[in-house]
């Protein structure tokens, strides 16, 4: 099974811990979503999130 890696920052600020949560929950709700966690602090730390994805397999590389 091949895989996509791919990353989103959010805004920093009083409701960046609502925001996290809240992309938390959809993520956990989307099928192609394998996984996700907090970037390493070079690319955001726990203000970024890498998201692990399934490959489209209608799609060939």
């Amino acid at each position: 099974m091949r895989h996509c890696c791919t990353w989103q920052s959010y805004s920093e600020g009083g409701q960046a811990a609502m925001i996290k949560s809240c992309v938390n929950d959809w993520l956990q709700q989307i099928p192609q979503v394998l996984a996700f966690t907090s970037a390493q602090p070079k690319d955001g730390g726990t203000g970024a999130v890498y998201v692990l994805l399934k490959r489209n397999k209608d799609k060939r590389s």
